[in-house]
């Protein structure tokens, strides 16, 4: 007997439905590089956003890049994710349910940020648009004399985004209503020349910021209809409440009035540097007493002007000042700071070296160069010397007072002031190569050397000029005193 076997094939018909968000008022999208040592504070940053939540108004969308030791909590994950951010009360754990995993992302690539600016435009389209760069912020990106700032420095691969990166990423992705940076000293009219044209409003800060960082509970704030303007003052209001007495500075200026303001300030630029042999001495003490920040080559640009005001005896150069301040209080949209050390800011830092500077690398890498205040510092500093600053690392005479400790990548402008005046610094190096450059003036001889915490010398540079180097390789890491004198 033969057995018959008839085999039923049953279809499977999978029905894939696909959602497309509904179109929202804002789409919050925050660039958020913890691959450093603020990874807990993203952390506690993101706990923050979770406390409001996304809803139908108002999507908020974080990108995360994680480092692989500073922070072991919420299992830990080391690469960078993206995801919708949803309601939480729980304050420890953030929620990632539904997160990709992007893998290793190099979050000081402008593309980065380009990929998921579009990658959020595409899914969460909205009326309004605001980026949030987070991370390290650190002013200028300008060649030799302050090598290696911008912002979102990355530590794996590390990379950071310079101040040219910001103006690229806007030109790609364009229609940005409002950008902000929870990052330290970032306003400074070169930066915000970056977004002309791609932005309409930009928040930043003049000073530092502590480590925690914008408040986060501003978000409770925004709904279907935030204005552009209403959005950054929400910021600025939670920030200024959250750090009360603590110095802090944050401010948001009108980028598509930047063209006004410029005009403004090309005026006031061209003025002096017709005038600057008469009101020379006023601009020196006006530099001297203004209002500065963790970099006091960052100077607030009102305070600034207040003071030459103040300083000079010429009425034309008066009513410049006053159109400078005017300009500045038109172009600040709002701006909070508290904390006596930094009293006199009103929003706009100004890059003003304390030296005669080569400006050549300057006028080739920012955009705002096409207009008047290189030229003005070119004048000013091409004239006679005003009196220098004081040198604010003194005392600094001996391993006991050593100044520091001293930041990587950062130059430090400091006076030996006689032949047997020597300055002291200290530093805290990892394991590897210290590389160490004294740029000194001409005509005299200053020597370099190197110290081991046990007050040992380990290297030197004694050249018969004031500019020596330092190449040495440390074995274990661990604290370095830099010691700096005057052969002659």
């Amino acid at each position: 007997m033969r057995k018959v076997v008839i085999a039923t094939l049953l279809s499977l018909v999978l029905v894939l439905t696909f959602t497309m968000m509904a179109h929202a008022s804002w789409t919050v999208m925050i660039f958020l590089n913890a691959d450093n040592n603020l990874e807990s504070y993203g952390i506690s940053d993101v706990n923050e956003m979770e406390m409001v939540g996304s809803s139908a108004d108002v999507n908020i969308i974080v990108m995360m890049d994680r480092h692989s030791s500073y922070d072991r909590t919420n299992g830990d994950w080391k690469t960078c994710k993206r995801w919708r951010v949803v309601h939480d009360t729980d304050t420890k754990d953030i929620d990632i349910t539904g997160a990709t995993d992007l893998g290793e992302v190099n979050m000081g690539d402008p593309q980065s940020v380009i990929n998921f600016v579009n990658w959020c435009k595409t899914n969460y389209p909205a009326d309004h648009y605001m980026l949030d760069i987070w991370n390290h912020g650190a002013g200028l990106s300008y060649d030799k004399y302050y090598s290696g700032k911008g912002i979102s420095f990355d530590d794996n691969p590390v990379d950071n985004l310079t101040t040219q990166d910001i103006g690229d990423i806007l030109n790609v992705v364009g229609n940005i209503d409002v950008i902000g940076f929870d990052a330290c000293l970032m306003s400074m009219p070169e930066i915000n020349y970056e977004a002309r044209g791609n932005a309409q409003i930009m928040v930043h800060s003049e000073e530092t910021e502590l480590a925690d960082g914008w408040d986060y509970n501003f978000l409770n704030a925004i709904n279907g209809s935030t204005s552009p303007s209403g959005f950054a003052s929400a910021i600025i209001s939670y920030f200024h409440n959250w750090y009360g007495d603590y110095n802090h500075t944050l401010s948001a200026v009108d980028i598509s009035g930047i063209d006004n303001f410029c005009n403004v300030l090309d005026n006031f630029c061209n003025y002096f540097i017709a005038n600057m042999e008469d009101n020379k001495p006023a601009i020196a003490s006006a530099v001297n007493g203004c209002q500065d920040y963790a970099y006091d080559y960052i100077k607030d640009l009102y305070h600034l002007a207040y003071l030459i005001k103040n300083y000079t005896s010429d009425n034309n150069a008066k009513t410049q000042c006053d159109n400078l301040m005017s300009a500045i209080n038109t172009y600040v949209v709002d701006e909070a700071h508290g904390g006596s050390g930094v009293a006199n800011s009103y929003g706009v830092g100004c890059f003003f070296p304390d030296s005669k500077i080569d400006l050549t690398a300057y006028r080739s890498k920012y955009a705002f160069a096409i207009h008047k205040w290189d030229e003005f510092l070119y004048e000013y500093w091409n004239g006679a010397e005003p009196p220098p600053p004081e040198d604010t690392y003194e005392p600094n005479n001996s391993i006991a007072e050593a100044y520091g400790f001293l930041n990587s990548g950062t130059n430090y402008v400091s006076y030996i002031s006689t032949s047997t005046d020597k300055d002291y610094y200290k530093i805290d190096a990892g394991v590897g190569t210290i590389n160490i450059i004294l740029d000194g003036p001409t005509g005299v001889d200053y020597d370099l050397a190197l110290y081991d915490y046990k007050g040992r010398v380990v290297a030197s540079s004694l050249t018969v000029t004031a500019d020596e180097a330092i190449s040495y390789y440390s074995r274990k890491g661990g604290l370095y005193y830099i010691y700096v004198y005057g052969y002659n």
